[in-house]
């Protein structure tokens, strides 16, 4: 019975971690102007999460295990951070610094007060986010 009981387990993890992903890229901006150098965090229901690296254009995809992979359709909400300068190859601590002051509003760092959200669905568009200071 163990065992039956721990193989139905593995199965719902496994059919867990099978979920389609959905492509999702755009652009941020602050006050209209492109905004690089950030992090974009999407959480969403039930432990859906998905992060990108967005580059000094403002350009960013959404990753979730792999590189530009995508996450699960359903809804988001979004929260930006600064991201800490690093040197191209790190071999200690002193290799990174604290992140540089934010250029925006505090309230952008927790997607539960950033009031930015998104609706993930396949074949969607890219999506802007622009934030105010």
């Amino acid at each position: 019975m163990r065992r039956c009981l721990g193989l139905v387990a593995v199965a719902a993890i496994l059919v867990g971690c099978g979920e389609s992903k959905v492509p999702v890229s755009g652009a941020i901006t602050l006050s209209g102007e492109p905004l690089g150098d950030v992090r974009v965090i999407f959480q969403g229901s039930e432990g859906k999460f998905g992060f990108a690296n967005v580059d000094s254009s403002g350009s960013f995809q959404v990753t979730s295990e792999k590189p530009g992979d995508g996450i699960p359709a359903g809804s988001y909400q979004i929260g930006v951070t600064p991201i800490s300068p690093t040197s191209e190859q790190p071999s200690g601590q002193e290799d990174y610094s604290a992140p540089p002051p934010a250029k925006f509003s505090e309230k952008y760092f927790n997607p539960d007060t950033s009031g930015l959200s998104v609706q993930v669905e396949p074949g969607m568009g890219p999506i802007t986010l622009d934030l105010t200071q």
